[in-house]
């Protein structure tokens, strides 16, 4: 039955990447049954596999991200609702780890609909609303957002209802889904600006995704911590967090991932730089009035 090995293959690669299998394990794996497609002339199948392929390699370093968004080829082949909502909930993952928010939003608004269209809760839904909401977060934050009140509005509305099932999700399933409610948890208290909840529910996110030996997840709690501590203006803190993410990411196997916030720290380190120039100046002309007043 190659149509069940052909979904059997791409569950096992995303719970793969959930619980933190070494990309290049996951890359070799569907890489071996890529072989056996074509050795059957499974054409078809081959090509409803090439998502998922590519979807890897893009956080390996391997494929574009760019590339990856912008191939509209994975979605007129795909004929059936269940192969659309993964290939979309996919590229909304590479959108927002690539930091394209406004395109993974587009991904998640079709990947949902197309889940919508199925019977039940599917483990796949719980992730998609989890980057979706943490998408929304992200595009409420960014300085110059051209969300219109009306939209920020509705995204503040969508983060609670995804809090809320991630609640009851949690409830039903700890060890899949409290870290993530801890991580959604914590990008709320961060934006109402409650500093003490958001500093413990980082802390208990990375902490319980770190003792499941969830390293995508682990990785991307200390970005969104160093994100955090970046909006209040602890470079130190936040250069640390930063730090701690790009070696999860490479110890995971992200290479491109890990460059992509590399870059971004880059540019951080340049106003951290500055930071610490004014800190000494400040410094030495406390010093010269010390002097001056003795």
């Amino acid at each position: 039955d190659v149509e069940h090995a052909y979904f059997t293959t791409i569950f096992y690669c995303l719970n793969a990447l959930d619980v933190g299998r070494p990309l290049e394990t996951v890359e070799r794996e569907i890489m071996e049954f890529s072989k056996g497609l074509k050795m059957r002339k499974h054409n078809i199948n081959l090509a409803l596999l090439q998502p998922c392929t590519d979807f890897v390699r893009c956080i390996m370093g391997l494929v574009d991200p760019i590339a990856f968004l912008d191939d509209t080829s994975y979605e007129s082949e795909l004929k059936d609702v269940l192969s659309i909502a993964i290939a979309c909930y996919q590229k909304l993952v590479i959108a927002f780890l690539f930091g394209q928010l406004k395109r993974a939003m587009e991904f998640a608004s079709i990947s949902m609909a197309n889940f919508g269209k199925l019977p039940g809760d599917m483990y796949f839904m719980w992730q998609c609303h989890f980057f979706a909401a943490l998408t929304r977060f992200a595009r409420l934050r960014e300085p110059n957002s051209t969300l219109t009140s009306r939209e920020k509005q509705q995204n503040v509305r969508e983060v609670r209802r995804a809090i809320k099932r991630f609640g009851q999700w949690a409830s039903w399933n700890p060890s899949n889904c409290a870290s993530r409610l801890y991580l959604l948890e914590a990008e709320m208290a961060a934006m109402m600006g409650d500093s003490r909840v958001a500093g413990l529910k980082f802390k208990s996110a990375l902490a319980m995704s770190a003792a499941e030996d969830y390293l995508l997840e682990h990785s991307l709690g200390n970005e969104l911590e160093g994100r955090y501590l970046e909006s209040r203006s602890d470079l130190e803190g936040a250069k640390q967090s930063f730090e701690s993410a790009c070696t999860g990411y490479r110890t995971w196997g992200g290479c491109g991932k890990a460059d992509h916030l590399e870059n971004e720290m880059n540019d951080m380190n340049t106003v951290f730089c500055h930071f610490e120039l004014d800190k000494t100046l400040l410094l030495c002309v406390c010093m010269l009035s010390a002097g001056i007043d003795g």
